[in-house]
């Protein structure tokens, strides 16, 4: 054995010996658990044949077992702890392929290498005819994944292709006359390294740096006529900034644990003007709620600033600038004029959040979880003045974006 693999080894014989352990306090506190699963599961398959039976019971035993996994936490924490030790920069999942990196500027991030852009062209084209028939705007705003330097971020020996991709996919919209905000170009014209856009332990970007993006989507919004953002909504000097150091956990820090990733400042920016907003908006179970007042009261989700039970951070502090809900909709009663219609996901919400605070009225669809209607039935009822697909990286592919077919179709529920 060579020296220079002695850290690698030794993390291997921690990994096993871990394992082990955590493997016999499993079967010792949750095997009854287990094997009654099993057996209830097995004997639903009598019926179907041996080998069924034995797939079901496989598939009960690998359900059951990280259900019953004892003290997972504690253990994803341990594990990401040892590999930060070893410096360990890659981080495998349990079928053994790479989920996610520590970058070179410590983020953690996962490589993209390939995807067919050209298969989005025909739904694209649909939509773009189908908005120009009726006279409205649209303006896709793009999130790229965290590696915006990738000359200087991506460890030796990594290969990531998602800034050519997302080059091929602008180029794409250009020919299809679809204007986009490419908000790599946005930050990286600010002069703004990865490390202040997004958090280290999540996908998302930081709530600033979601602000620096609405700044430029109202612009684009202002230049249509049809709105009238007003200046003191796009001046950053207009809002407080309340920090709170260490205080988040992401869902990439919690999958690996905080000891490996350790956590996020959390920046929340909330206007020093006057706002008086009301929010009705729709669970995934079909209630509609309502909320009235100012842009914390009727917008913000305060709830989710406080840390998680027992613990002195917390893993839903994004979750503050909106749900992942069917359909929001937020009139604001002291803006002058203009209605948007935002296509998002979560990438989205506090860019939408801020949108909500210059125009009229703003809603929100979440195409992954509306149910029973299409994006394109919505519109022709609703009739925006301008829509806005807020998408990050991963869903830059058909399925995301044909919004003639109603999620059932897509397999996306």
């Amino acid at each position: 054995m060579k020296l220079k693999d002695l850290p690698a080894h030794l993390l291997t014989v921690g990994v096993l010996a871990v394992l082990l352990i955590w493997g016999g306090m499993t079967l010792a506190t949750g095997g009854d658990r287990i094997a009654r699963s099993v057996q209830e599961s097995v004997g639903r398959a009598s019926d179907k044949g041996f080998f069924d039976g034995v797939r079901v019971g496989v598939n009960s035993i690998n359900a059951e077992y990280n259900l019953v996994f004892y003290k997972k936490q504690w253990y994803v924490s341990l594990n990401g702890a040892m590999r930060r030790v070893m410096g360990n920069s890659f981080f495998p999942s349990d079928d053994g392929t790479m989920v996610s990196i520590r970058l070179n500027d410590g983020l953690l991030a996962k490589t993209k290498v390939r995807m067919d852009v050209e298969a989005c062209r025909g739904v694209l084209t649909k939509f773009k005819e189908f908005l120009d028939e009726r006279g409205i705007d649209l303006i896709f705003s793009y999130a790229h994944t965290k590696v915006l330097y990738p000359e200087t971020q991506l460890p030796s020996g990594v290969e990531d292709n998602s800034n050519e991709i997302a080059d091929r996919f602008f180029v794409m919209l250009d020919e299809l006359g679809i204007e986009y905000i490419d908000t790599r170009q946005v930050f990286r014209g600010a002069g703004w390294p990865a490390t202040d856009v997004y958090f280290r332990t999540d996908g998302h970007w930081k709530i600033p740096a979601s602000f620096l993006v609405f700044q430029e989507l109202a612009a684009r919004l202002n230049a249509t006529g049809r709105f009238e953002i007003p200046d003191a909504v796009l001046d950053i000097d207009s809002y407080d900034m309340e920090l709170r150091e260490r205080f988040f956990l992401g869902n990439d820090g919690w999958l690996m644990g905080a000891a490996y990733s350790g956590l996020d400042d959390f920046a929340m920016l909330t206007p020093k003007f006057e706002t008086r907003l009301s929010e009705r908006s729709v669970t995934n179970e079909g209630v509609w709620e309502e909320r009235e007042g100012t842009f914390e009261e009727a917008v913000l989700h305060m709830q989710h600033l406080m840390p998680d039970e027992g613990e002195s951070y917390s893993t839903a502090c994004y979750s503050v600038y909106g749900y992942n809900r069917p359909e929001i909709v937020i009139t604001n009663e002291l803006a002058g004029r203009g209605r948007v219609l935002f296509v998002k996901n979560s990438s989205g919400n506090p860019l939408f959040d801020f949108t909500a605070l210059g125009v009229k009225e703003a809603r929100g669809l979440d195409p992954r979880v509306l149910a029973n209607s299409t994006v394109a039935d919505y519109i022709d009822q609703y009739r925006p003045d301008a829509v806005v697909i807020s998408y990050n990286y991963d869903f830059l592919n058909p399925r995301r974006l044909d919004f003639f077919r109603i999620i059932e179709d897509l397999g996306l529920g």
